[in-house]
């Protein structure tokens, strides 16, 4: 919940907003890129930084905007501070949490910091789908106003993939023509999909998945406290996303993971009571996270079996017991490769389409796990 008491469409539910973030794990050589600009005073005045959901770019866009506005709001003063990694590491500087501007920060009430996301509708009680052209308007506004300081006034946007047409069309002419001293940072899962004309503006930080131990250290510095045999198993399922990490968690979604993949080793004679008892567990109304969790890890056991039948056992990792064994019966099954990725890319979205029109989430995990089913049955010989 936000200061305001509504939810933030910028954060997990059961982990602190990511200004609020007090380590960033990974990510050393974005850090150092930026950094570099700094130093040399060649500071672009916008920044995407780009890579898969839940992986810490807000994290890192915060710890940027908290720097820049506790630290160097300056752009003409020695930037030259060090975290604690030592002299030369060129990583962004944890800000200093004992100023009055960071309390601001974390309140959201510093003149020089504006944060674009989806906004809360209150009149229909929900989370609106988009990032609007109002919020774009209100950007334009905040930047027609006197800086409250001589420094850098920081724009953060989470994440650019949820503006419509008209929001992104109306910041891409801010980007054209940029305020003075004024710094954008656009989280973005999937750059592809975004507009051209507002990448070619941008100057690109990629952020890569973390590895078993990093996302191990996000999740202890979260208070989760996943089992030691769970936490290779989290990295793999997660693709190395501590967000999507802690949702597993919480969701005790390892656990579904080996429940999954003791059903499709039998295919294509999958064990009815199995099948039966995974549906009936997302039934009622009080199981729709649940009912999601089962859809992502189904996509996922797909994609990693499409994965293996590519690229082999030296490059997969088991993450759970019988998986490996899994893989090589089904993945023996020429052809099937594409079969599988097509699947794992079909399946979900159909789930979610017919959970909207009120199907029972019940029968379509039954049809979803048949045509799977159908898929090994039928494949060539």
């Amino acid at each position: 919940m936000s200061e305001s008491g509504y939810p933030e469409s910028d954060c997990i539910a059961s982990v602190p907003h990511p200004r609020r973030a007090r380590q960033l794990v990974g990510h050393e050589g974005v850090q150092r890129a930026f950094m570099t600009a700094v130093h040399a005073q060649r500071v672009h005045h916008a920044w995407m930084l780009a890579g898969p959901n839940g992986i810490g770019k807000a994290t890192l866009a915060w710890r940027i905007a908290s720097y820049l506005l506790t630290s160097a709001s300056d752009p003409n003063a020695d930037p030259d501070r060090r975290d604690e990694a030592g002299p030369g590491s060129l990583l962004v500087p944890a800000p200093d949490v004992s100023t009055p501007v960071f309390s601001r920060i974390l309140a959201l009430s510093d003149p020089d910091l504006f944060l674009c996301r989806r906004t809360w509708d209150e009149k229909r009680q929900r989370m609106r789908p988009f990032i609007t052209v109002d919020e774009i308007r209100r950007l334009r506004s905040h930047y027609s106003q006197t800086s409250a300081s001589a420094g850098w006034r920081v724009t953060i946007i989470d994440a650019i993939d949820d503006m419509n047409p008209s929001a992104a069309n109306a910041l891409l002419k801010l980007l054209e023509e940029p305020p003075e001293k004024a710094l954008f940072l656009l989280v973005c899962h999937q750059p592809t999909l975004i507009l051209p004309t507002i990448r070619s503006r941008c100057s690109k930080l990629s952020c890569h998945p973390l590895n078993a131990e990093q996302v191990g250290k996000v999740l202890a510095g979260l208070g989760c406290d996943p089992e030691d045999r769970h936490l290779v198993a989290l990295a793999e399922l997660s693709d190395g996303s501590p967000g999507t990490a802690v949702q597993l968690v919480d969701s005790q979604g390892v656990e579904i993971y080996g429940e999954i993949v003791r059903i499709l080793s039998g295919a294509p004679t999958m064990d009815g009571a199995l099948v039966d008892r995974l549906a009936d567990s997302c039934s009622g109304r009080n199981n729709e996270h649940r009912f999601d969790i089962i859809l992502r890890l189904l996509s996922v056991a797909l994609a990693r079996l499409a994965r293996f039948s590519v690229l082999g056992e030296k490059y997969m990792t088991e993450s759970v017991p019988g998986e490996k064994q899994m893989w090589s019966r089904l993945s023996n099954m020429p052809g099937m490769a594409s079969r599988w990725a097509e699947l794992a890319q079909e399946l979900p979205p159909m789930g979610r389409v017919a959970n909207t029109v009120n199907l029972d989430p019940a029968s379509i995990i039954l049809d979803m796990l048949s045509r799977i089913n159908a898929a090994a049955r039928h494949a060539p010989a």
